[in-house]
């Protein structure tokens, strides 16, 4: 002999208590997502600008036809919030500094007794902005988030989209492509707030 029992609602409750889960787990999910974004991009940073001071000299030769000339500047940065950007060439701006602070940018000028302020995104030369030299703080003005990942040259790639926090940052979007196996930076494309594609480096 059997029995057939029959409870109203718990088929429905059932159902309910697996889509909590569901919803759950995909959160956690997420979650993981979210903070493995920002590790890796935390990581790259430390890469691309050390936490200890170090100085660099970087030579720009624009290709822009009424810009055609070569621009060289000497920067001394301590992380990537407090960096002095010196002009070295051409001879007729030697002398101009810029000083930055946080996202606070200022230029220093031999014939100007007052600091000018400037924006991160005003272009210094060619495609090259301000930012782009006084500022490579990625995990610090950007939302992080993993698109995908790619195997480029035999290394696997997170690609990462950055969605800048504010409109004080150099770029409205950045797509990032970081080596996983050391954190390494190999390939980023900038966006205007347009989505137009800006530079690729």
């Amino acid at each position: 002999m059997s029995f057939n029992f029959y409870l109203p609602g718990l088929r429905d409750s059932c159902r309910t208590l697996m889509t909590v889960a569901a919803i759950g787990l995909s959160a956690l999910a997420l979650a993981d997502d979210v903070e493995t974004a920002r590790n890796v991009v935390a990581r790259s940073d430390e890469v691309r600008f050390p936490r200890d001071g170090f100085q660099v000299v970087i030579n720009i030769e624009s290709t822009v036809p009424d810009e055609p000339m070569e621009r060289k500047y000497r920067i001394l940065s301590k992380g990537n919030e407090n960096t002095i950007v010196q002009t070295l060439e051409p001879a007729t701006d030697r002398g101009q500094a810029m000083l930055m602070r946080g996202r606070d940018l200022w230029v220093f000028m031999p014939n100007i007794s007052q600091p000018v302020r400037l924006s991160l995104a005003q272009r210094l030369t060619g495609q090259v902005a301000n930012g782009d030299l006084a500022r490579a703080n990625f995990s610090g003005d950007y939302e992080p988030k993993i698109l995908r990942t790619e195997t480029i040259d035999g290394e696997k790639m997170y690609v990462l989209e950055l969605t800048a926090v504010d409109r004080g940052v150099t770029y409205a979007k950045v797509l990032y492509w970081v080596r996983q196996s050391n954190n390494w930076p190999h390939r980023a494309e900038f966006y205007s707030l347009l989505d137009r594609l800006l530079k690729v480096t």
